[in-house]
């Protein structure tokens, strides 16, 4: 004699006709299979939890050293790839009593990780606190924006059509006429692979600075001067690369626009 499994309800006809369907009463724990789904559900909070955990357990931090061993407190605990969201009040300047700091502490391993988060006053200002070798580096203020003009326009004006070639110094032709601000996406170099970090300058300028990229596995620091910002177009210089402890040299695969952004209401 063989059980077989057939998916359905029970039914049950009385003297009259009437159909009666019947649904089984039974508890949680006796539905095959359903704690293994719960157990994979994901967490609530877009991924990272209901509730954000204070740094440290009363939320109040006034130091960076307060700030860093509150971090790895959390940290140490948390599996490899793993997010937090985190919350604190006080240090830096900024987070006050009323409004805190708060954003996502992630670990990619025991040595590598960190800290990106912003505040809820203070303009805006953004902050990271990164982990790299097991050490833990110094707060940095990544940009502060007051509050955003929403007739600021954003505008995509170039896109290197070879990425994977060298960039030799050039004036790169384009309309700027009207834009108050220039940013440019760099690659680290011609495998047009790895990016490098968004360059912004005021617009027009005749001396706006160096594009530069740091590579810390390579221990290589790539830079490409940005001789003039006009309405008429960019002057790049050629690429340096320097090692530690060596001297420059000229190369143009190194430090390559990818992409040019203009604003303009700003």
């Amino acid at each position: 004699m063989a059980i077989y499994e057939e998916n359905g309800v029970l039914s049950h006809l009385d003297g009259e006709g009437n159909e009666y369907q019947l649904f089984p009463k039974t508890k949680l724990e006796n539905v095959e299979g359903l704690q293994a789904s719960l157990e994979g559900k994901a967490p609530s909070g877009y991924g990272y939890g209901g509730n954000a955990i204070n740094l440290p357990a009363d939320g109040r931090v006034d130091s960076e050293a307060e700030l860093e061993t509150a971090m790895q407190s959390v940290y140490s605990k948390m599996a490899a790839t793993e997010t937090k969201f985190v919350f604190w009040n006080g240090y830096p300047a900024g987070g006050t009593s009323q409004h805190g700091w708060f954003g996502i502490l992630a670990k990619s391993s025991d040595n590598n990780g960190g800290f990106f988060g912003w505040s809820a006053c203070d303009s805006g200002t953004t902050i990271r606190k990164v982990k790299y070798s097991g050490s833990w580096q110094p707060l940095e203020t990544i940009a502060t924006t007051a509050y955003v003009d929403t007739k600021t326009d954003m505008v995509s004006l170039w896109y290197n059509p070879s990425p994977r070639s060298t960039f030799a110094a050039q004036k790169l032709a384009l309309d700027l006429s009207g834009y108050s601000y220039i940013a440019i996406i760099p690659n680290y170099n011609d495998d047009a692979t790895r990016r490098g970090p968004l360059w912004l300058s005021q617009s027009p300028s005749s001396s706006a600075g160096f594009m530069s990229i740091v590579m810390a596995n390579d221990a290589i620091v790539a830079s490409r001067r940005i001789t003039n910002i006009e309405t008429d177009g960019i002057t790049f210089s050629d690429a340096y690369v320097s090692t530690k402890g060596a001297v420059g040299t000229a190369n143009n695969k190194y430090c390559v626009p990818l992409q040019i952004f203009g604003f303009k209401g700003v």
